[in-house]
């Protein structure tokens, strides 16, 4: 596979934002590639794939995930998916994370999903 691979990302394109929930390899991965931190009021431009772990947002709003130590608040998650899509060029947009314990929480984590990628689609 690999003579078929593209030249990969080159690291000082990626941005992080909301990440708590790491192990020691994560941490020592993103500080080896310096890899930045978004702040939440800098513009962002070019295109732009959009990664979201469910388990970044306060699980008072998304308790649907193996790990429920997320600190961003849902109303603040959407505004900023809002305001990447209408500044800058989104190409991809991936939702990952999600582990719903019953039919109900399917449901309920699916709507609040469909609002993220709503967010991203029509800011």
């Amino acid at each position: 596979m690999k003579p078929l691979l593209g030249t990969p990302v080159s690291p000082d394109r990626f941005q992080y934002f909301g990440a708590h929930v790491g192990d020691d390899g994560d941490w020592a991965l993103q500080s080896e590639l310096a890899l930045a931190t978004l702040d939440p009021q800098a513009p962002v431009g070019g295109p732009v794939h959009i990664h979201f772990d469910l388990d970044v947002l306060d699980p008072q709003d998304f308790p649907f995930v193996a790990y429920p130590d997320g600190k961003l608040r849902l109303q603040d998650a959407l505004s900023l998916l809002r305001r990447i899509s209408r500044d800058a060029d989104v190409v991809g947009l991936t939702v990952t994370e999600f582990a719903p314990s019953s039919d109900q929480d399917v449901i309920a984590g699916s709507r609040i999903i469909a609002s993220l990628c709503e967010a991203v689609i029509d800011p």
